[in-house]
């Protein structure tokens, strides 16, 4: 690591050298932060393995988002309008009907 990035390191509280399993993502405090509500995982995108996203049919993130989209459209309910608002609706339509 070069002095720049042990220095950025050590101002983030990261272990400046490298650690046992070579990178951060095995020291206690990414993992205790990792399994913290502040991490945040999105349900996009593959956290996989790459040959499990091969054989998954390498979909990628905006395919993802199309399903996605298309899942909530095709099984949205709105809720209902209240009867007020029902009338006031019926009442702009004839409004708008006459003129």
């Amino acid at each position: 690591m070069d002095a720049a990035a042990t220095e950025m390191a050590r101002y983030y509280g990261l272990p400046a050298e490298s650690s046992p399993c070579g990178n951060y993502l095995c020291e206690p405090s990414t993992v205790g932060s990792v399994r913290s509500e502040d991490w945040y995982i999105s349900d996009f995108g593959s956290h996989e393995s790459y040959e499990s996203w091969i054989t998954g049919g390498k979909k990628d993130i905006l395919q993802e988002a199309r399903d996605k989209v298309n899942c909530i459209l095709g099984s949205h309910e709105p809720l209902p309008l209240g009867s007020d608002v029902e009338k006031e609706l019926d009442k702009i339509c004839k409004r708008a009907r006459e003129n």
